[in-house]
């Protein structure tokens, strides 16, 4: 919470990183997509 009021834009840099991670993921397990929730399917 603290680095979130500190920086306002941490949360859309944690987001990106994390759409990062999850592309990465993919390039080894194109599946990956079919196990995911919804709510993550979406962001993705």
């Amino acid at each position: 919470m603290k680095i979130l009021r500190g920086d306002k834009t941490a949360i859309l840099h944690a987001a990106a990183k994390a759409e990062q991670a999850v592309k990465w993921l993919r390039q080894f397990d194109p599946a990956l997509g079919s196990t995911l929730p919804s709510e993550l399917k979406e962001a993705a």
